[in-house]
């Protein structure tokens, strides 16, 4: 697992959590800085709480990834998520349901990562049951199942995944995002398909949660065609894509909602990293942004720690007419 931090070129940037404690400077002309996250941090217990969140501060403003890599024979794939300054992050999260988005997962879970001290916890999963813990500011928690609320007396991250999954790629995959504070949830989004997306083969699930009850959701692709739906209070309804080629989707709601997808694309078109070894198409959870969250320039990091062992894909939406996103 590494970090990607894009920020002026001269910025003094701190990293310091579990057995990492780093103070560097952006000196790249491309204002990226690339950073090795050691294995001591990773999270590979259940509902124990470690010693492993990385503060990240810096003395001008930046922009954090973080990047989970495989590099293993056959297995050439990067996984990555835009992390939340914690002046952003909130006390209440409605996770993903990804057992419905990702319905070929063998694995889901959530971490949570407290940033203040004596942080109590709730956790309630589908059945309703709830698990409590408590965080003081660095500690971290995993739980193995998929949650469906958290809250937290003081401001938390929560970071929600599945561990393997193939259900829109060529080959099972880890995909991961941190959820967004429920008030930066939104009510128009413009949605891409899967990364070919001149191909008919490209696919995609996507997954609208709602907030309250009684939420209008229309779903809008590039040719018109429209679809209807009401949701309650963390409902969500999924929709997939990739039976024939799409510009973008129109997701409008008259209440708040989270929009996610899971993209990705079933031919192994990647070139792999060393001789015999086949690329592979993993997939990728995205988490999207309302359109009221949109920005006129952005500098964009790769989410491989690693270069060359990778073709990226770089997706530009824009909300205008018959031209909803573009792909390269």
């Amino acid at each position: 697992m590494g970090l990607k931090i894009a920020g002026p070129i001269g910025t003094n940037v701190s990293i310091i959590g579990g057995t990492i404690n780093q103070n560097l400077t952006i000196t790249s002309s491309s204002g990226i800085l690339t950073v090795h996250v050691p294995m001591d941090n990773h999270l590979f217990e259940d509902e124990v709480v470690v010693d492993t969140g990385i503060r990240i501060s810096a003395d001008n403003d930046i922009r954090v990834i973080a990047t989970n890599e495989s590099v293993s024979p056959g297995a050439n794939t990067s996984e990555s998520w835009a992390v939340w300054a914690t002046d952003k992050l909130d006390m209440e999260y409605i996770i993903v349901d990804a057992s419905s988005s990702i319905s070929a997962g063998t694995s889901h879970s959530i971490a949570i990562v407290g940033t203040q001290p004596k942080t109590d916890v709730i956790i309630r999963d589908k059945a309703g049951v709830e698990i409590s813990v408590t965080l003081n500011a660095g500690q971290a928690y995993r739980y193995a199942t998929i949650g469906r609320t958290v809250t937290a007396t003081k401001p938390i991250a929560v970071i929600a995944g599945v561990e393997c999954t193939s259900d829109v790629g060529a080959y099972c995959d880890m995909t991961a995002a941190q959820m967004a504070p429920i008030r930066y949830w939104g009510h128009d989004f413009v949605v891409a398909p899967g990364f070919a997306s001149n191909s008919t083969t490209s696919k995609a699930n996507h997954v609208v949660i709602a907030l309250k009850d009684n939420t209008s959701v229309t779903i809008k692709d590039s040719n018109g065609v429209t679809r209807t739906y009401t949701l309650n209070a963390r409902q969500h309804e999924m929709f997939e894509t990739g039976t024939t080629a799409q510009l973008g989707y129109l997701v409008t709601a008259d209440k708040p909602i989270a929009v996610f997808s899971n993209l990705g694309d079933p031919a192994p078109r990647y070139p792999a990293h060393a001789v015999g070894e086949k690329g592979s198409a993993a997939p990728t959870l995205v988490s999207w942004p309302p359109i009221d969250g949109y920005v006129e320039s952005a500098k964009m990091a790769t989410s491989g720690l690693d270069d060359s062992k990778y073709e990226n894909f770089l997706t530009i939406i824009t909300h205008a007419p018959r031209r909803l996103h573009k792909s390269a």
